[in-house]
């Protein structure tokens, strides 16, 4: 914050510099938040990581795994953060509390996310893999598709659970 926005912060009430406060910083947070996101993908594209101009293709393995790195630090930090509000709450914290609380159940959910898709695109690549080096096919004779499903597999059909 300016001085400037400091000045204009005393001369207001504590309900009106908290809201002031908490908007200004919540927008710096995903202003911030959303740069770093761009400059990570201009670094990706900079290295060719995820897109390979030459072979013209897009490689899902980085994308996968980066997010899957970066979805296991984000849990393991939401977690850190709300249990650290859940031990330090006091009747003024409860806001603080629902907040952690929730990013926190939202980060599990993002990692298990990532981790379906993860399985999913493991299946799509063996299937690819079998199509193209093998000339496997998928179907019978009838036109039904085969499958070959893994107990995991299985489990990550919603249609199944």
């Amino acid at each position: 914050m300016t001085d400037e926005d400091k000045q204009l912060l005393q001369q207001r009430t504590n309900e009106q510099k908290l809201q002031l406060v908490y908007s200004k910083k919540a927008e710096d947070f995903e202003e911030d938040a959303r740069f770093f996101g761009a400059d990570f993908i201009d670094g990706l594209d900079d290295h060719d990581i995820v897109n390979d101009r030459i072979a013209r293709v897009s490689k899902r393995e980085p994308v996968l795994g980066m997010m899957l790195a970066l979805a296991h630090l984000y849990e393991a930090g939401a977690s850190a953060q709300s249990r650290h509000e859940l031990q330090a709450q006091s009747e003024m914290s409860q806001f603080a509390v629902q907040i952690t609380a929730a990013a926190s159940d939202r980060a599990a959910l993002i990692k298990h996310a990532v981790e379906e898709c993860l399985a999913l695109e493991s299946a799509y690549s063996a299937v690819i893999l079998g199509r193209r080096e093998f000339d496997i096919e998928y179907q019978n004779d009838g036109g039904e598709f085969l499958t070959y499903e893994t107990t995991e597999q299985l489990e990550l059909l919603p249609e199944e659970k």
